[in-house]
């Protein structure tokens, strides 16, 4: 402001200046050095001014549209440039409010570290960093907006990740870790028998976390690739694709487990039995006819997203599930197919994922709007954590 005023100050003097000694200096050359033939400008009989047209019209070396000019240059000057750019350097230029998650403040302002990275697939501890640019972000991500959670489940105790995997807090509202053994940063559940029940861990967070519009679960070492799934459509279930098994063929993998086959017919002999008196059971038997028919269901199951209108049914499901000891890949393909109403393509969307191969991680999603998710992370790999930091910078940026 203080530019502007000195701005304003100025123009008004020239434009003072020029029109009062205009009439005073601008004679005719020929004359400028003779007082005895220069005209007098003021007359002394009313003491005002009068200008001389001779004078005004042989006038070169004064030019008043110029300093018409100058003057409206200067106040664009002032009204484009100076006033605009004076406001935005005392105004604040970025203003954070936080959001309320179950007593969590989680505040927009969060600073992103943008890298941009050459990998060597070679070695897996060799990375190149280019670039890194530090900003603060000012808005918030699709999944922060879409109110989702993220829940990483362990399998086993192998909590040190968690420092790592922090990183995802960049993208959602809240991110849940469960696990079999206690730990201050894991909501323990030990119910989900190191891995072979995780569909349970997902309730409790759930019963826990009740006020999300969807929660997106996933092991530790999957990466789900974020910016293509911000494509999906969050009222669906999200699940690998469902592979449907004859049960006279069911001689392999974990079928003839406790968990398996066995595990499965008696989580179908409970749904039967409580739809004679309960209407809700009976559609659920119905369901899975229509879509499954007699056959067994299974899917890989290290990712899984449940919208949360289907939540009332997933509590009564997968406590009939960890009743029968059901093992989760069975589980979570059952569950899916048991709460589909219409059909599997209007109810479910079906993920396509990648094992990593060996090859070089950026080049193997590169291009591909069909990637999920990834496989087999190793997040003590500095390879694998760049990896990882490229898939959530992107979905940040993208």
């Amino acid at each position: 402001m203080a530019i502007g005023a000195a701005i304003i100050f100025l123009a008004s003097y020239i434009y003072f200046s020029a029109t009062t000694k205009a009439v005073v200096v601008c004679t005719d050359d020929s004359t400028l050095y003779n007082p005895q033939t220069t005209e007098p400008i003021l007359s002394e009989h009313t003491k005002q001014n009068v200008t001389s047209t001779k004078e005004i019209n042989q006038c070169s070396s004064f030019r008043l549209p110029r300093v018409q000019f100058l003057i409206i240059s200067l106040i664009l000057i002032l009204l484009v440039v100076v006033i605009p750019f004076s406001s935005l350097q005392q105004a604040p230029f970025l203003r954070s409010y936080a959001l309320n998650h179950l007593n969590q403040s989680i505040s927009v302002r969060k600073p992103v570290n943008i890298t941009i990275t050459r990998i060597n697939s070679s070695n897996q501890n060799s990375i190149t960093a280019i670039v890194n640019v530090n900003q603060t972000r000012k808005f918030l991500s699709y999944w922060e907006k879409s109110n989702v959670a993220l829940v990483i489940h362990f399998n086993y105790n192998l909590y040190q990740r968690i420092d790592f995997l922090t990183i995802y807090r960049e993208l959602f509202p809240i991110v849940i870790f469960t696990g079999p053994d206690p730990h201050s940063k894991v909501l323990h559940c030990p119910d989900g028998g190191k891995g072979s029940y995780a569909y349970i861990c997902l309730t409790r967070v759930i019963a826990l976390y009740p006020n999300y519009t969807g929660y997106l679960m996933a092991h530790f070492d999957v990466l789900p690739i974020f910016y293509n799934l911000e494509k999906k459509d969050l009222n669906r279930i999200w699940i690998p694709m469902i592979n449907l098994t004859d049960p006279s063929k069911a001689n392999d993998w974990q079928w003839t487990a406790p968990h398996g086959k066995q595990a499965f017919d008696g989580f179908f002999s409970t749904l039967r039995n409580s739809s004679r008196n309960n209407s809700l059971y009976s559609k659920y038997l119905d369901n899975y006819m229509r879509n499954a028919g007699k056959n067994l269901p299974l899917s890989f199951s290290d990712i899984f997203y449940l919208p949360k209108r289907f939540v009332s049914d997933w509590f009564i499901l997968t406590d009939l599930m960890l009743q029968n000891h059901l093992f989760l890949e069975i589980g979570f393909a059952a569950t899916s197919l048991l709460m589909t109403s219409t059909t599997i393509s209007k109810e479910i969307i079906q993920l396509n994922g990648e094992t990593w191969s060996g090859k070089d991680l950026i080049i193997s999603v590169r291009g591909k709007n069909n990637v999920d998710f990834h496989h087999r992370i190793d997040h003590q790999s500095k390879l694998h954590q760049s990896f990882v930091e490229s898939i959530v910078r992107r979905s940040l940026i993208n």
